[in-house]
């Protein structure tokens, strides 16, 4: 990554409306986004569809980053949910079942990242199976063991790992340390797979397996592996992990890849020049339009639901349009007190807490009431804090309930923009993901995303404000 001055410098450029410094910006983020990404999917292709994807959402939000020093950080976040988003929308490819002779080899076979890795950067033996150990980590402890190999190599610090987490410095600490065991286990299994004979026992653990690393599986041969004085003697003596890969070079970028991410970044801001040109030029207002707007206005008025925020500064919000989503023109309204959300498209089911992820529930209880206050990191927007004091936030594209961690990611994450309709609807806008709003998705889970234009999404990103 570039130096914290420069970095300070390029993006108070491109916030500007710098092009060129935009570019550098970009170029020089990539490889850094790159072997994050990388180490975190083990499907070379789809790395690079996600890198380009990190670098369009930053040429897109780099205007609400609101302080340059938090750049790397903001940038992680970004990667981090990026590498979610993905796993959550890849298709499940048909499970192959292998004999377990042939299981070993299926790593190196598979063309991941970090075979990539291990190839071009010449790693001994241990290297090569501490990058293989790591595609039967648990999916979010792949996408940490990313950051924990950037740590290694001094490229990001533990904050800066908590900070992409949305957790705290101590928190950060636990997750690393379970990763690291949960690693260790991998190895100790890689390696008795790996193995010029391997134990009959461990062929009987694996009965059923279809040669693929996975989770479950790490932890059903960890325990046969443990207890095995066989395969312990495959595991041999072992390097400590952080001096295996502490002192790493960055994987080098494609250079296909590199050329296309800048090609896109540039006509990314293109389009984003053409349509703010657009907005920009005066539009005849004829006197049926002006009879509509005041109407609109009228009707918004009739189902009043307001915002906090200073008396005589109310937030501007939009109405959301039944086909296309919210639009960017409405009158200022406020919503305030202790207020549950009913969903409109599922009629009775309300937003609630829950262990973690919010959820839907069927009647008004304690877990569905939300105290609305002053938007943790918008004034001019609000944020909702469940009965427990937790609050409602997004992390990885999904919804939760958190408590403050006092970090300036958790106060964005936690702040929701309405953009308010009539008969007291309002659709609940990301404060750092402008495009992204409160969903309630096929799959059952409740996250942020941009709308497709259907009013099928619009009546699944849309909620009736009942009082409590």
């Amino acid at each position: 990554m570039i130096a914290d001055e420069t970095c300070r410098r390029l993006v108070g450029a491109a916030r500007a409306g710098d092009q060129r410094a935009l570019e550098e910006l970009i170029r020089a983020c990539l490889p850094f986004v790159y072997n994050v990404v990388g180490s975190a999917l083990y499907r070379h292709a789809d790395t690079d569809d996600v890198v380009q994807q990190v670098l369009l959402d930053v040429v897109r939000d780099l205007g609400s980053l609101r302080d340059p020093d938090r750049f790397r950080s903001w940038l992680l976040v970004i990667t981090m949910r990026e590498i979610s988003a993905h796993r959550g929308r890849r298709d499940r490819e048909a499970v192959r079942a292998v004999p377990l002779d042939d299981a070993a080899d299926l790593p190196e076979s598979g063309g991941g990242f970090e075979e990539l890795a291990v190839l071009r950067l010449g790693l001994h033996d241990q290297r090569r199976e501490v990058a293989r150990a790591g595609r039967w980590l648990d999916p979010d402890d792949r996408g940490l063991f990313a950051l924990w190999w950037q740590e290694l190599a001094g490229r990001i610090t533990r904050q800066e790992t908590a900070d992409a987490l949305g957790v705290g410095l101590n928190h950060a600490g636990v997750r690393v340390h379970r990763m690291r065991e949960q690693l260790e286990n991998a190895r100790a299994v890689v390696a008795a797979l790996s193995a010029e004979r391997v134990c009959a026992g461990l062929t009987r653990a694996a009965d059923g397996w279809d040669g693929e690393p996975a989770p479950l599986w790490r932890k059903r041969l960890a325990r046969h592996v443990r207890g095995c004085g066989v395969c312990m003697r495959a595991d041999g003596d072992r390097i400590p992990v952080d001096r295996l890969l502490g002192d790493l070079a960055l994987v080098a970028v494609p250079a296909a890849l590199a050329g296309a991410a800048l090609s896109n970044v540039a006509k990314t801001t293109a389009a984003a020049k053409t349509t703010a040109a657009l907005k920009a030029a005066p539009v005849p207002v004829t006197a049926k339009a002006a009879t509509v707007s005041v109407a609109a206005v009228a009707t918004l008025t009739a189902g009043v639901v307001m915002l906090p925020g200073p008396a005589s500064t109310p937030a501007a919000v939009s109405t959301p349009s039944a086909v296309t989503g919210p639009t960017s023109t409405a009158a200022p309204l406020t919503l305030t007190g202790t207020r549950s959300l009913e969903l409109v498209a599922t009629p009775g089911r309300f937003l609630a807490s829950g262990p973690e992820l919010a959820t839907l529930v069927r009647s008004r209880t304690r877990r569905t009431a939300f105290t609305v206050v002053e938007g943790l990191s918008d004034r001019d927007c609000l944020s909702l804090r469940a009965a427990d004091g937790r609050y409602l936030r997004h992390y990885a594209f999904r919804i939760k309930l958190a408590a403050p961690d006092g970090s300036a990611i958790f106060r964005a994450d936690a702040t929701w923009c309405p953009l308010t309709g009539d008969d007291g609807r309002v659709t609940l806008r990301s404060d750092n993901y402008p495009a992204r709003v409160i969903h309630y998705r096929a799959d059952g889970e409740l996250g942020i995303d941009e709308t497709d234009g259907t009013p099928a999404f619009t009546a699944a990103s849309t909620w009736i404000v009942r009082r409590r």
